[in-house]
């Protein structure tokens, strides 16, 4: 095998990149069919973003790459958070697996994840992806959360239309008050121990990553948050107090 170099990705890895995250990664319709150019066009923000990370001395998010002769091989990013930095979409192309790639290109991500001031390191992971789960164990991660995904395909659905008394749904903004209960409510403690408070959503954030946010109200107090966002597909989280479960 030629020899391995980590380096941050370049505008001219976009295709390779997106080969990569399709074959790793088929379940994810909206990554099926983003195109090559789409992908470059990403990559060319992700220039200006190294140039003000650069100005600013700490990173806000990186993507490594793998590089086998003049191959791009593998990927991952790596997000700094206040409290945490998430390591995530760690892929390696299929005709270089099981040769140790992918763990020599985390350990390097959580390396670099330590070395800009992240205290811990937080990654996700489908529970049947025993391989996975075995490499991230062998580098010292533990499970703290587990969390289920579910699908249903687009067709008409029965529903309830009627609230119960005293229950209303009104849409919101991702600062108000009510959104903050149910959040940070619906934490385990271990999980507010690893992530902290929820961070207060910027307006820039907000316009850049479009959602939708319904509170249920009873009696004036929140009982339940749905967000709703993303498309191919749309993305639902149901968040209820447990009072009102």
């Amino acid at each position: 095998m030629a020899d391995l170099r980590i380096r941050e990705v370049r505008l001219r890895d976009a295709t390779q990149v997106l080969e990569i995250a399709r074959a790793s990664f088929p379940e994810e319709r909206a990554l099926q069919s983003l195109s090559p150019a789409g992908v470059r066009g990403l990559f060319c923000l992700y220039r200006l973003l190294r140039a003000l990370q650069r100005l600013r001395g700490k990173p806000w998010f990186k993507m490594y790459v793998t590089e086998a002769g003049g191959q791009v091989v593998a990927g991952v990013m790596v997000d700094w958070h206040r409290r945490y930095a998430y390591v995530r979409s760690l892929m390696v192309h299929p005709e270089f697996r099981g040769q140790g790639i992918g763990r020599r290109l985390l350990s390097h991500a959580v390396e670099e994840a330590f070395r800009f001031g992240a205290p811990k390191v937080v990654l996700d992971v489908r529970a049947d992806n025993t391989l996975a789960c075995r490499l991230y164990e062998s580098l010292g991660f533990r499970t703290f959360e587990e969390r289920v995904e579910l699908l249903r395909e687009a067709s008409p659905l029965q529903v309830e239309t009627s609230w119960p008394r005293g229950f209303r749904c009104a849409r919101v903004c991702p600062w108000d008050r009510r959104v903050w209960k149910v959040l940070e409510a619906s934490r385990t403690p271990e999980a507010a121990a690893v992530y902290g408070p929820w961070p207060r959503f910027s307006l820039l954030r907000r316009l850049v990553f479009r959602r939708i946010w319904l509170v249920a109200e009873a009696q004036g107090q929140a009982a339940a948050l749905v967000i709703l966002g993303g498309k191919n597909p749309v993305r639902l989280n149901v968040l209820v107090l447990p009072e009102y479960e």
